[in-house]
């Protein structure tokens, strides 16, 4: 990975009380390279601290790469809890007063969507390593209202599936 990721910010336009900044990381992890890896990781979570936010998203794999050659690859990359990319992480986090969570994120593409559907930053239409960040309100994280009578998860009928 070179050079610094480029930080698009965007903002919602509706005020909201309890907003968050959340950044989405584009990195391009390589399979075999977790020095490099945690760098690129790293990276990506200093810039979206800089940028304001408050939780950083990385890929998933972000330390070992994806598209391993079989489980034994898999299993050589794998870490610990305490290994050195989660501790980096929360050595950063306490530093910048940033979480950090695991998340799926494709080179390219890269975007923060709301919950209506739309973008709310991105999509990263460029190759290389971006961060993203959008001010979200967290506290609508569990709604799942679909209309006053309906809810996403309350309305389950498993008994007629």
């Amino acid at each position: 990975m070179t050079g610094r990721p480029t930080v698009i910010e965007a903002t919602p336009g509706s005020p909201r009380t309890a907003v968050t900044r959340v950044a989405v990381a584009q990195v391009a992890p390589r399979v075999g390279e977790p020095a490099a890896n945690r760098a690129a990781a790293e990276a990506a979570i200093t810039d979206a601290a800089g940028a304001g936010a408050r939780l950083v998203v990385l890929p998933e794999l972000v330390n070992s790469g994806y598209v391993f050659t079989g489980a034994e690859e898999a299993r050589s990359l794998a870490e610990p809890a305490d290994g050195p990319t989660v501790t980096g992480w929360e050595r950063l986090a306490g530093a910048d007063r940033c979480a950090d969570e695991r998340g799926m994120s494709w080179v390219r593409g890269t975007s923060l969507i709301g919950p209506d559907g739309y973008p709310l930053a991105g999509p990263v239409l460029t190759d290389g390593p971006a961060v993203l960040t959008a001010d979200c309100d967290l506290t609508r994280a569990r709604d799942k209202a679909t209309g006053p009578r309906n809810d996403v998860h309350r309305d389950r009928r498993t008994d007629l599936y």
